[in-house]
This record gives C-alpha cells, structure tokens and sequence, in this order.
C-alpha cells in the first residue's frame, strides 16, 4: 500500500508539474504576443507621425 501511494503521489506530482509548464507556457506565450503587437503599434503610429509630417512639408 505504501508503494502504491507513493507512485501515485509521485505520477500527481509529474501530472502537476506537467500542467504548470503548460500553464507558463500559455501565459509566456500571451505576454510575448502582447508585447509584440504593442510593439507593432508603436512603430505605425511613428510611421503615421512621419508620414504626416512629410506631408505637411510638401
């Protein structure tokens, strides 16, 4: 009986572990496209700065 407990604490151990770096990896994953797309926006909005100031100078 206490093998058995054992191994399955050990197996729920592995089975939570293996969610948490699921987890982390989703989140990772979400942070990173966030950072990128307000990076994405940055550079329009400095594009669209550029573009109009070119403008007005023609």
């Amino acid at each position: 009986i206490e093998q058995v407990t054992s191994q399955m604490e050990k197996r729920e151990k592995s089975i939570i572990d293996v969610i948490d770096n699921q987890l982390f990896n989703h989140i990772n994953h979400d942070i990173l496209g966030k950072l990128k797309i307000s990076e994405l926006k940055f550079r329009m909005r400095r594009r669209a700065r550029i573009v109009k100031q070119l403008i007005r100078g023609n």
